[in-house]
């Protein structure tokens, strides 16, 4: 058998690769747009990709299945889900999977197994080495459905969908019934993706442990288990029913989309015209930035924040301190759908002395002693129950979008994270919605308490 794991980073996303080395064939699981890593390892043990499958209809990237198939001039077959609906057939599949479906790679096969919930098409994939045993599946691919500790979200259909909690409670307390504890299961995802409710560090697991130890898992009543469900779940943007549809449809390739960059000056474009990302740091945005920018640092997360904060359509100038990390961003952004055009910005000391532009307060932790201004801790619930400031309100930075008309303008606000990176993104925001006396705290709680403020938990 061969196996391999391409991780994105990005993403939290296993892509996977299975197949056998006597016939030198292999299938992908779940590949997104970054091909490279891909390709390379099928070069490297001398295979040949003969199907791309997809477990389901991606919300949080955009399929790498066209992508790869340009790449590989057009022969691996793309396998998607025929189960679900209509609605929820890829219109781009060159082959419809049925329940029980199967795919064979010499002694390797992979059968098809329907576990609605997370979203009505979705299949997972048993693996079967046979060479080893006909029978008895060694693996399962579990997409999106089933992670280490955590099930994936039932809410990215509607709003409090009951069909898709039942169809889930069943895939998991009734489809898996039949498979023995030792199976292996690898999920597309790990911990810090935006598809499931909570995951534990690892990437994979067995059935038996997860039965064991997963309290999605252990509470069979289904009323209780749905409690723990919408306990569990976190905000997501509206930007991934959007990335829904673009998969359903097939991405445009990525050699056709446009990203240029300026040559030291700005007399070509209308800024006006375009909504403008910051990639730089929050201290060199702070001391000078275009007007209208937001500040989000290019970051293991960037891609993820800006599904929040930045339009899906409207053209997007990027601004960097130079041309290097181009291709890196652009990446990042494709990977989420962000297909318009994009137009780098590189803001040299030159470039600023012939712009005008705005700044940002930077508030130190010792300042916040003296400050009469609300703050406001934009980190996640469990990080705000572990400790924060007790002079402090809590509104996550996922959900500053909705509740910005609660702020007002007249009021002096400090936004407060880990980092200084969320902060930093939140104090933009507001700026850019004509909010002037904002401001971002550089510093950790440690440093928040060297300055003599109290902290407690929740």
């Amino acid at each position: 058998m061969f196996f391999q794991t391409i991780y994105t980073p990005s993403l939290s996303l296993n892509t996977y690769l299975i197949g056998s080395l006597e016939t030198n064939c292999c299938a992908v699981i779940d590949p997104c747009r970054q091909i490279a890593p891909i390709i390379a390892a099928t070069q490297s043990s001398g295979l040949t990709i003969t199907h791309i499958i997809e477990t389901h209809v991606h919300a949080d990237f955009i399929s790498g299945a066209l992508e790869l198939k340009q790449e590989l001039n057009q022969t691996p077959l793309i396998c998607c889900s025929a189960m679900g609906g209509k609605e929820w057939r890829c219109q781009y599949a060159d082959q419809r999977v049925h329940e029980a479906d199967s795919f064979h790679f010499g002694s390797i096969k992979l059968k098809a197994l329907h576990t609605p919930g997370h979203s009505p098409e979705h299949l997972s994939y048993l693996c079967y080495d046979e060479s080893r045993n006909k029978e008895v599946p060694w693996l399962l691919f579990t997409g999106d459905f089933l992670f280490v500790d955590g099930v994936g979200r039932p809410d990215l259909i509607e709003k409090e969908d009951k069909n898709s909690l039942s169809q889930l409670y069943d895939s998991l307390h009734t489809k898996l019934n039949s498979l023995p504890d030792f199976i292996e299961i690898f999920p597309a995802h790990t911990k810090g993706s935006i598809c499931g409710p909570s995951y534990a560090g690892k990437s994979f697991s067995t059935l038996g442990y997860e039965r064991c130890c997963s309290p999605f898992f252990q509470n069979k009543d289904l009323s209780q288990w749905s409690q723990l469900i919408s306990q569990t779940l976190s905000s997501y943007p509206p930007h991934l029913k959007k990335v829904k549809q673009i998969n359903l449809k097939g991405a445009e390739l990525l050699e056709n989309l446009t990203a240029l960059s300026s040559e030291g000056s700005l007399d070509a474009i209308e800024l006006e015209e375009f909504f403008i990302i910051d990639t730089r740091s929050a201290q060199k945005f702070a001391a000078f930035h275009l007007p209208g920018s937001i500040n989000i640092a290019m970051h293991d997360h960037f891609s993820q924040w800006c599904q929040w904060f930045v339009p899906f359509d409207a053209p997007l100038a990027i601004v960097t301190e130079d041309h290097y990390r181009d291709a890196q961003i652009t990446s990042q952004l494709r990977l989420v759908g962000f297909d318009q055009p994009l137009f780098y910005i590189a803001l040299s000391s030159r470039l600023q002395s012939h712009l005008e532009g705005k700044n940002l307060a930077l508030i130190r932790p010792e300042e916040l002693v003296k400050t009469k201004a609300k703050i406001i801790d934009v980190r996640s619930i469990q990080e705000w129950k572990q400790g924060h400031l007790s002079i402090a309100e809590h509104i996550e930075l996922a959900k500053l979008t909705e509740k910005t008309e609660l702020l007002s303008k007249n009021e002096p606000i400090v936004f407060m994270c880990r980092s200084g990176t969320r902060a930093a993104i939140a104090a933009s925001f507001l700026q850019k919605k004509g909010f002037e006396k904002v401001a971002a705290l550089q510093g950790s709680l440690d440093s928040c308490m060297a300055a003599g403020l109290t902290i407690e938990k929740s």
